[in-house]
């Protein structure tokens, strides 16, 4: 075989292992965020119940539910963490 070849099986091996290697934490991740969202939609749905759709109480929740979104997706794609 060539050196070409070798260095392409190579370099393909690298990134399969490399993505068995990264996905578990990536799974982690995802999971804690969607749980992390479910909390902050259910704690908007109970503040417009109990507090109405326009109350301040339902609008902080919005507030907190939109920063969790924002927080997640930096989480799930800044190559830093």
């Amino acid at each position: 075989m060539s050196r070409r070849t070798n260095l392409v099986r190579a370099v393909l091996v690298a990134a399969t292992l490399a993505g068995f290697l990264i996905t578990p934490s990536t799974m982690a991740a995802s999971e804690s965020c969607e749980h992390r969202i479910e909390r902050a939609e259910a704690r908007l749905d109970r503040a417009i119940r109990d507090h109405g759709p326009d109350s301040r109480e339902a609008r902080a929740r919005r507030a907190e539910l939109h920063d969790v979104r924002v927080d997640c997706h930096v989480d799930r794609w800044s190559p830093s963490r």
